[in-house]
């Protein structure tokens, strides 16, 4: 990516980390530091805060519309960015991160608790496009992934499901209307296009409302989700109030177009991501290796083991060899004495069919249709056999003596 998930998630969370209540918030700063101030400072500018909000205990929508004041209020946690907000409010601005991915977090209540304006909710993940060799990593390594896995998931299926979730308890919840807010599309693609980003985005827009201590309470939600190729996450932003949301959504819009970066902190935070995209990176080719080291190691056992084998085959085949010889060895002079205790002779024809015969004779003649054979000395051929009258000759097969 050309800019870190850190820096684009910080830029467009134009887009709940506080239900739309009547319950008190605690009070943020409300005072600038300079730039190269520290957090401590941020952390002091909370008491003026205070003060502040003290001396406006009475004040209402109206009231803020008819002053129309707004003021600057900076991240409290790691001064990355500054936001204009409604004076005399209750206002907290913060970078929350989650498994180190920052998320802009604005929460702005008026004094008498009857609004709420809120961009971000921190229990929204970062997601991840399922990745089997990150995830082998990550479990070689015995670490558990930062990002939660999962398939990109479009704006409408992804917030409907968390409307529900987020405020389908509240007492009396109707969710009013679902709907695509071009005024916020074209916000969010102004400022994609200012940072040179262009990834998928998806936005929808709810209305509702709900009861709460006898008053009615409507309310505005919008949903992001974009999507950076080997990631992508929700962004939600929203606002309500028991009065009338037309002009809570002035505020609304006053402020989302007002947030500025810190350019000291995109930098820095630039610059971490290039120091863990190179330590990934790093990581990723010392696995590599590793696990080509391994792959080897074991080609090279199962090479060693297969060669073993081999030997072990060639082994027992001579062993088995041997002994196959050993027993026709045996067998043929086991057949050989039981021949010489029966005075007999083994003959084999041309076929390779064996007979027994007497052993008083040099040559036999065997006759095929009824196994019946004619010994006769060493000289004598079949031609000579035709002589003799009332033999069929043609029945009989000469033999040789095999034992």
């Amino acid at each position: 990516m050309r800019k870190s998930i850190a820096i684009i998630a910080a830029f467009l969370s134009f887009s709940a980390f506080s239900s739309c209540n009547d319950q008190p918030a605690p009070a943020a700063q409300q005072t600038k530091p300079d730039q190269d101030e520290t957090i401590s400072a941020n952390r002091k500018a909370m008491n003026l805060t205070a003060e502040i909000n003290s001396r406006a205990e009475s004040s209402t929508i109206e009231d803020y519309k008819n002053q129309n004041e707004m003021q600057t209020v900076y991240d409290m946690t790691e001064n990355s960015f500054s936001i204009a907000m409604p004076a005399g409010w209750q206002n907290i601005a913060l970078m929350h991160r989650l498994h180190n991915s920052p998320r802009t977090l604005v929460r702005a209540i008026s004094p008498d608790n009857n609004a709420v304006i809120f961009m971000g909710d921190p229990a929204l993940p970062v997601y991840s496009i399922p990745n089997p060799q990150m995830e082998a990593m990550y479990r070689d390594m015995g670490m558990n992934p930062p990002t939660q896995s999962s398939q990109f998931v479009d704006a409408e299926t992804y917030f409907t499901t968390y409307m529900q979730e987020r405020f389908g308890r509240l007492q009396g919840f109707v969710l009013d209307e679902k709907y695509v807010d071009e005024k916020v599309v074209e916000f969010q693609r102004r400022e994609m296009e200012k940072m040179n980003f262009h990834p998928n985005v998806t936005n929808i827009s709810y209305r509702f409302h709900y009861e709460s201590n006898g008053r009615t309470i409507r309310g505005v939600v919008n949903g992001t989700t974009l999507s950076f190729g080997s990631g992508w996450l929700p962004e939600v932003s929203g606002y309500c109030t028991t009065g009338n949301l037309n002009d809570l959504e002035e505020i609304f819009w006053a402020m989302g177009k007002s947030r500025i970066q810190n350019p000291a902190w995109q930098q820095a935070q630039h610059a971490r991501h290039q120091q863990v995209m190179a330590q990934i990176d790093a990581n990723t080719q010392a696995m590599t290796a590793q696990h080509q080291r391994n792959m080897a190691n074991i080609q090279a056992s199962a090479q060693a083991h297969q060669q073993k084998m081999a030997a072990l085959h060639q082994a027992a085949d001579i062993r088995n060899q041997a002994w196959a010889g050993q027993q026709a060895s045996l067998d043929a002079q086991h057949k050989q004495f039981i021949n010489g205790i029966r005075n007999e002779h083994t003959v084999a024809d041309p076929s390779g069919n064996t007979y027994q015969v007497d052993n008083y004779s040099d040559k036999y003649f065997v006759d095929k249709t009824n196994n019946t054979y004619i010994g006769t000395h060493g000289t004598v051929t079949l031609d000579d056999l035709r002589q003799i009258k009332g033999l069929n000759i043609d029945n009989f097969a000469e033999t040789i003596i095999i034992r």
